[in-house]
């Protein structure tokens, strides 16, 4: 009836500033998880809490939404559900990094156990009323028909699958025509949740599984990450998310396709030199992925992604570099340096500052540094200065190599690179790798030619060729 049009509009406006109420809600709780490379039983039994908590805001929040007739904000609803089933997943890889002893071996709780059978599995209404009856015995331990005893193993990929299949789902669920803002940003979430997913299959495969299998699996679902992408986005201005992270994750993919190629055998069939062609394609197009971006602004964590470029094209160079090529590893080092470089262009006060202080300590010409900011920075820095000390040393000890340091082999620069190497070997920690371009720098310096002692000797004049007529003296005298 007409009389009830005006009530039916107020109706419509409540479900909706409820739903955004229940929204903000599960976005302060998921704001609030910190999960790290390692975390312990009561961080990871309040990081679950939260998850549950979270997911189920949102499922209230998703069916407001579908009620008042918004298939767009439903979808994103349930992508964000989706994610929060993958950062579940990467919470139960980090507690079972703090035992020291596998996703396999793993014992969880019947509380842990009954949160992630409720992130594992889509209740509907019906079944969520009879599960939430009781709260211990059978019903949380057996999770199919056959009840059956799921280990953290089984849990960890269902909690992987289901976050896949809810932004999938709900990327497919939503027209570009008529929703294109949503099915933009959907678009960016399936592809960063398939990348999240390659990752975790390439990093963690399953038992019984041949690790050849999850890497082709891997690769494949990087592929259709960047195919999902949306092409040109951050040279057309369209949304300000998609300009900043559509580059971001297309540079992604790239480099976690070389880096799979790079460790593994999965094209064991395939030539070296095709597969250093097919890792220099990845390579280039990520980095052509974040300089393509700088002239927008620029995107997030762009000199992360830098330095593990670096960091990948160094390690290509050294796995060429088997048969001892000397040039060969001079670039990896001179990449190695680059890298070190970009991080320190970070901390010094590009994108992050990265906790470095302004000062230098007293007696020191480098800066202070204090710890990394987040986990991801310290992984890449201490790779960095494993693969360097690997590369200088294999540098010193190669055959030929010069074993006094006066007519040692050098750098391009003049950097000797015994010297270099002893200065590596000092560097306590792997973050401490900010401090390899000052040293490098005054490697460099103090390398520079002073005196005659260092000047290298004036060419001798090439002998006659045989059978030349001999030359006539020049001068008054001829």
């Amino acid at each position: 009836p007409k009389s009830m049009h005006r009530g039916g509009l107020l109706l419509h406006q409540m479900m909706l500033e409820l739903a955004t109420s229940l929204m903000q809600a599960a976005a302060s709780l998921a704001q609030d998880i910190t999960i790290g490379p390692v975390l312990d039983a009561s961080g990871y039994r309040r990081s679950l809490a939260s998850l549950v908590s979270a997911d189920q805001l949102l499922e209230r929040a998703e069916r407001f939404v579908d009620a008042a007739g918004h298939p767009g904000m439903s979808a994103l609803v349930q992508a964000n559900r989706g994610q929060l089933r993958s950062l579940g997943a990467d919470a139960l890889l980090s507690r079972a990094n703090s035992e020291d002893a596998g996703l396999p071996e793993l014992v969880l709780s019947e509380e842990e156990m009954a949160a992630l059978r409720q992130l594992s599995e889509d209740y509907s209404a019906d079944e969520d009323d009879t599960d939430c009856d009781d709260g211990s015995g059978d019903g949380l331990e057996r999770d199919d028909e056959k009840g059956q005893l799921l280990t953290a193993s089984q849990y960890f990929g269902r909690l992987g699958d289901r976050a896949t299949s809810l932004v999938m789902a709900a990327q497919k669920s939503v027209d570009i025509v008529v929703e294109p803002e949503a099915a933009l940003i959907l678009a960016l979430m399936s592809s960063g949740v398939l990348q999240t997913a390659a990752a975790r299959l390439w990093s963690c495969p399953p038992e019984g599984v041949v690790e050849t299998e999850c890497k082709r699996a891997a690769v494949s679902m990087l592929t259709q990450s960047l195919a999902i992408l949306p092409q040109g986005s951050h040279a057309t201005g369209g949304l300000a998310h998609q300009a900043a992270l559509a580059p971001g994750l297309c540079a992604h993919a790239h480099l976690l396709q070389g880096e799979i190629h790079i460790e593994s055998q999965l094209l064991g069939a395939e030539k070296p030199q095709n597969k250093y062609q097919r890792v220099q394609w990845h390579l280039e197009r990520a980095r052509g992925a974040i300089h393509g971006a700088a002239a927008e602004g620029g995107i997030p964590s762009s000199g992360l992604l830098l330095v593990h470029l670096h960091l990948m094209h160094a390690k290509l160079l050294l796995g060429s570099s088997s048969t001892g090529s000397k040039k060969a590893l001079e670039r990896a080092v001179e990449e190695l340096v680059l890298g070190c470089r970009e991080l320190r262009r970070s901390c010094e006060g590009g994108e992050l500052r990265l906790g470095l202080q302004e000062e230098p300590a007293q007696g020191s010409t480098c800066l202070a540094l204090a710890a990394p900011p987040s986990p991801a920075w310290a992984d890449v820095a201490a790779h960095l200065l494993k693969h360097l000390r690997a590369a200088l040393r294999d540098l010193c000890t190669r055959r030929g190599a010069a074993t006094s340091c006066a007519v040692a082999e050098r750098s391009a620069d003049g950097v000797c690179w015994k010297d270099f190497y002893r200065s590596a070997l000092q560097l306590n920690t792997g973050w401490d790798v900010v401090r390899v371009p000052t040293l490098y720098d005054a490697l460099a310096r103090t390398s520079e030619p002073s005196g005659p002692r260092n000047r290298p000797a004036a060419a001798a004049a090439p002998p006659p060729p045989p059978n030349s007529p001999p030359r006539r003296p020049c001068g008054p005298s001829a």
